[in-house]
C-alpha cells in the first residue's frame, strides 16, 4: 500500500467527516502500513494459519468512527481467499474505496459493493448496538461476527515516568476519543491526585484545536458547572469521577485499592477493548495494534475458517 494518500482522496475524506483530520488519517495509514502490512509482521501473523482459499463470500459492514476502520476486516477476508461485499460508512467512503482498490490489486481479491441481492456466507460488522439489531435481521441464518460499543482504559500505578504519561495523550486523544481503542477511563491508585495526572498528560503536547471538539468541550463544561457536578478542567477536556464518559471530551477516572481487586474488576467488565499501563499495552501504543490484536479478542481468520466448514 502506498505510504501517501492522493490529495483528491484526502480532500474528499476531510469533507465527508468533520472528525477526520489530515494528521489522524496519516496516523491511521502509518499504523496499517507499519503494523499490518510490514512483511515480517505479516509473516509472523499468518504463519499459524493453514493457507486455504475458502471460496466464501463475506459481507463486511464498516464503521466510520475513525479513518479506515474497516481495513483490517477486509484484509482478513482477502488473505483467506474470500469474495468481499463491502458496505461503507458514508463517513469513510473515500478512504476505503482507495484502500480497497489497492488490496484488490495486490491480492486478487474480488471486492464489490454489498447490494440487496448479494448472497453472503458470513458477515463481519462493526457499529452501534442499534445497527447490530438491524444486521442480525438482515443476515439471519449465516455466521456473524458483530462488534458493538467498546471503550479502553489505562491503569496508573504511580511509578510512570513523565514521558509515559505524556504518551498517554496519544492513547486518549488520537481520533478524538472516537475509537474503541481510545482510552476514556483511567484507574488511579488511592490517593493519586487527578489534577497531577492532567498536568503530566498535557505536558509536551499541543492542545486540541478543532471546532467541533471545542464546541462539545464548552457545552460539557457548562453543564457540569450548572449542575454542580465535580470535574477537573484540562483546558480542552474534562476529567470526571465515574465509569462511563457522557461525551467525547470527557475522560473518567476511578480509584483502586489493590492490584487483585483491580484485576478482578477489569476482568469482570465486558466493555473494555484494551488496557494501557505497566505490564499491559505500553503507553502511546493503544492505536497501533498488531494484526493478532483482534478486536474484542475474536480471531477474524479463525471465524472465517470456521464459517467455511
Amino acid at each position: 500500500m502506498s505510504r501517501g494518500i492522493p490529495e483528491p482522496v484526502m480532500a474528499r475524506a476531510l469533507a465527508d467527516n468533520e472528525w477526520f483530520t489530515r494528521e489522524d488519517i496519516e496516523y491511521a495509514l502509518r499504523a496499517i502500513v507499519d503494523g499490518m502490512l510490514d512483511d515480517a509482521i505479516a509473516e509472523r501473523w499468518l504463519t499459524g494459519y493453514p493457507h486455504t482459499d475458502t471460496g466464501m463470500n463475506v459481507a463486511v459492514i464498516m464503521a466510520g468512527n475513525i479513518p479506515m476502520a474497516g481495513f483490517f476486516d477486509m484484509l482478513c477476508c482477502a488473505v483467506t481467499g474470500c469474495g468481499i461485499f463491502v458496505k461503507h460508512s458514508s463517513k469513510d467512503k473515500a478512504l476505503m474505496e482507495w484502500a480497497e482498490a489497492i488490496v484488490a490489486g495486490c491480492t486478487g481479491a474480488n471486492v464489490s459493493q454489498l447490494a440487496d441481492d448479494s448472497v453472503a456466507d458470513a458477515v463481519i460488522a462493526s457499529g452501534s448496538d442499534n445497527a447490530a439489531s438491524f444486521i442480525r435481521a438482515r443476515f439471519d441464518g449465516i455466521a456473524m461476527l458483530l462488534r458493538t460499543h467498546r471503550i479502553s482504559a489505562a491503569v496508573i500505578d504511580g511509578t510512570e515516568s513523565a514521558q509515559e504519561l505524556s504518551l498517554l495523550w496519544q492513547d486518549i486523544f488520537t481520533y478524538f476519543t472516537l475509537g474503541c481503542r481510545n482510552v476514556t477511563h483511567i484507574y488511579l491508585p488511592v490517593g493519586y491526585p487527578p489534577e497531577t495526572l492532567i498536568e503530566k498528560i498535557v505536558s509536551g503536547n499541543q492542545p486540541i484545536v478543532h471546532r467541533p471538539w471545542h464546541g462539545s468541550y464548552r457545552q460539557a463544561r457548562a453543564l457540569k458547572t450548572m449542575n454542580g457536578e465535580p470535574f477537573f478542567d484540562g483546558g480542552y477536556f474534562l476529567l470526571c469521577p465515574g465509569m462511563q464518559s457522557e461525551t467525547i471530551c470527557q475522560i473518567t477516572y476511578s480509584f483502586y485499592g489493590s492490584n487483585d481487586a483491580l484485576t478482578a474488576e477489569i476482568a469482570g467488565r465486558n466493555d473494555i477493548q484494551c488496557v494501557v499501563g505497566h505490564g499491559r499495552i505500553p503507553f502511546g501504543h493503544a492505536q497501533r495494534p498488531a494484526p493478532w490484536d483482534y478486536p474484542d479478542g475474536r480471531d477474524v481468520i479463525a471465524f472465517i475458517s470456521q464459517a467455511a466448514r
